[in-house]
């Protein structure tokens, strides 16, 4: 019994053992397995992080290289756009520069030039009273041929005297026959051709480089509203003329001196308008020259050495002093670049008075003042409006109105435009 206990005990021990050996070897394998298991992930770690920072650093290059592609796409766009904005624009064209040609030659305006150059209003203003100044104050003696009224309209009167004052009575004359009128509008249409405001300032916030793909365009910019708008100088036009042309237009063909001429002869507009409402005064009754121009045509056409010279003086001046109004020419609205139709706004920071129109959105929503301008054009009792642009927070916020009386600077640095529609109820 004691033997089979021990062999049976020796049994169960090496089963037991065996158990024992096997859990061992298990887990031994296990333990195994598992640091392959690490090891694997190891690698697969380190493969994944290699694979990911090749992909982390293609997909760097890549993202540079779209970034770059993509500032080059907004590049080409950003020229593409300008190159839209230049294509949009109409030329002037020949056919307006023949029109302003022909309009200012109808005035004379080489006649207009001389006299507004050389002061014509007032190259003879002391004149008046010459007569009398001399001493001849016998009460009828001004109507009568005396010596003293012969010495005296002779010492008073030369060529050059008479010459101004045809000078100065042509453009009355003109004035008077609406002869102005054609130069004015030629000019106006002119300016309608030209880039918008809008389309000038967008070519001029362009990067350089994108600039000299327009350039040409904004030199026309330059041109157009250094030259063009009412209140042009010769002296601002010329330079923006001649960057365009070459100085003085040297070697240009024809039709371009054509066009040179034209577009610098609309930067005078404001100075004949100026000119011919200072003869205006000058001719008005009870004024000094419209009494200086009685004495020289009762005394002195028929008792001087210029009778002849005076005859059509005297002929013309009859007829200023019963058919001028005095007033010069209308200007037209076009001719303001800020303006649509009869509708004008301040560039600079401003706003206007009235009030909301019932009905009528508060705000409207348009891209452009010319727009907002525009809208109020078309709204039954609108006669004023302000604008934000561009750089205010309350970009395209079109404010149209009713009852405005008054546009007025503002300083509080708002980029914001107060416009008023002329003789609009």
């Amino acid at each position: 019994m004691m033997q089979i206990s021990f062999f049976a005990l020796t049994l169960a021990g090496l089963s037991a053992g065996t158990d024992v050996s096997r859990r061992l070897l298990n887990e031994n394998r296990r333990r195994l397995n598992m640091w392959d298991d690490i090891g694997k992930a190891g690698k697969d770690i380190a493969h994944g992080a290699e694979k990911a920072a090749n992909d982390i650093a293609n997909g760097a290059e890549k993202a540079g290289q779209d970034i770059a592609h993509g500032a080059e796409d907004i590049a080409n766009d950003a020229a593409d756009a300008a190159k839209d904005i230049a294509n949009d624009v109409v030329d002037i064209g020949n056919d307006i520069a023949n029109d302003i040609t022909k309009a200012f030659d109808k005035t004379g305006l080489d006649d207009v030039w001389t006299w507004t150059e050389n002061a014509a209003v007032t190259a003879w203003s002391d004149a008046e009273g010459f007569l009398k100044g001399l001493g001849c104050m016998v009460e009828n003696e001004l109507t009568t041929c005396t010596t003293c009224v012969r010495d005296a309209c002779n010492a008073s009167l030369s060529d050059d005297v008479i010459d101004s004052i045809d000078g100065a009575n042509n453009v009355a004359i003109r004035d008077m026959n609406d002869e102005f009128d054609p130069m004015f509008e030629a000019c106006a249409s002119a300016l309608a051709a030209c880039p918008s405001v809008t389309d000038c300032d967008n070519l001029n916030d362009l990067p350089e480089s994108t600039q000299a793909v327009v350039s040409k365009t904004i030199e026309q910019c330059n041109m157009c509203y250094q030259c063009l708008p009412y209140g042009s100088t010769q002296e601002g036009c010329k330079p923006a003329l001649d960057q365009s042309f070459g100085s003085d237009c040297d070697g240009c063909t024809e039709d371009e001196q054509n066009l040179y001429n034209a577009i610098y002869s609309c930067s005078s507009l404001e100075l004949i308008n100026d000119s011919i409402a200072e003869l205006g005064e000058f001719y008005a009754p009870g004024a000094d020259g419209y009494d200086a121009m009685n004495e020289i045509c009762d005394s002195c056409l028929n008792c001087s050495d210029h009778g002849t010279q005076l005859y059509n003086t005297c002929s013309n001046w009859s007829k200023i002093k019963h058919g001028w109004d005095r007033t010069p020419p209308a200007v037209p609205a076009a001719l303001s670049p800020s303006c649509v139709e009869d509708c004008c706004w301040e560039e600079g920071n401003s706003a206007s008075d009235g009030e909301k129109i019932p009905g009528v959105a508060w705000p409207a929503r348009v891209d452009t003042v010319e727009e907002c301008a525009q809208l109020c054009v078309d709204t039954p009792k609108c006669n004023g409006f302000h604008y934000y642009g561009p750089r205010d927070n309350y970009y395209r916020d079109c404010y149209l109105k009713q009852g405005v009386t008054n546009v007025y600077a503002m300083s509080d640095n708002r980029n914001r435009q107060g416009g008023f529609c002329g003789m609009r109820a």
